[in-house]
């Protein structure tokens, strides 16, 4: 007795399941995103839409426009604007460092914007990292203020030797309060390690070059050069 044609339709059977079985699979794969996934995740370091860097939460939510982050801060360069991200509240912070512009006179240079680098101290270091990590609150249907807040540039060490540059949370119109203060602070907490200098504002006064002529030149800075905060 011939069973080829039994074989077949087995055959044909088994082939409509698999396509089936195929069908399913990718029916969820599509429905729960698997396809177009970046290969990012939250803590691996790993770049990616809507991923995160190691200790920052993942971008795309609410960030204070007040200007955060400026200028390169102890060698970590500046982050755009629009690249801010959280810290992650899980994450563990072991230093930081906070970047304060100020205005002082350069004998014979006249006035310059300067950055002074402070080692936040480790006894410091919880209530910063408690601010920065404080609740952040998505902008409302209230009516903000036009005011710029500018707030001091930071760098974070993380555990495994990371340096991140967070974002702040805001109170639905500006970076809060809290955080503000803490950075402040934090500024105030110890000496500044060193002072850089970073734009001039003002010529100087011929009378004071005059003044300090014959005296030890202070050259212009440099690639990366520091200066004492007693300059």
């Amino acid at each position: 007795m011939d069973d080829r044609p039994a074989t077949r339709r087995r055959a044909a059977m088994l082939t409509a399941a698999a396509v089936a079985a195929l069908l399913v699979v990718v029916f969820l794969a599509v429905g729960r995103g698997w396809f177009g996934r970046s290969p990012g995740a939250p803590g691996s370091g790993q770049s990616g839409t809507g991923s995160a860097t190691v200790g920052l939460l993942p971008g795309g939510g609410y960030q204070a426009v007040d200007q955060q982050q400026a200028g390169d801060c102890d060698g970590v360069p500046a982050v755009p604007q629009v690249g801010l991200r959280l810290l992650d509240p899980a994450a563990t912070v072991i230093a930081a460092v906070v970047c304060a512009d100020d205005y002082t006179d350069l004998p014979g240079r006249g006035r310059w914007l300067v950055r002074r680098l402070i080692d936040v101290p480790p006894a410091s270091l919880p209530v910063l990292v408690a601010a920065v990590t404080s609740p952040n609150r998505n902008p409302g249907a209230g009516v903000c203020d036009s005011s710029l807040l500018i707030t001091p540039g930071f760098v974070l060490t993380l555990a495994d030797g990371t340096r991140v540059r967070p974002g702040l949370p805001g109170d639905g119109c500006h970076v809060t309060a809290l955080a503000r203060d803490a950075l402040q602070a934090a500024a105030a907490s110890a000496p500044a390690r060193s002072t850089v200098p970073v734009s001039q504002v003002a010529a100087p006064d011929p009378a004071t070059v005059r003044a300090t002529r014959g005296r030890s030149p202070i050259c212009p800075p440099r690639a990366g050069p520091t200066y004492s905060a007693a300059a």
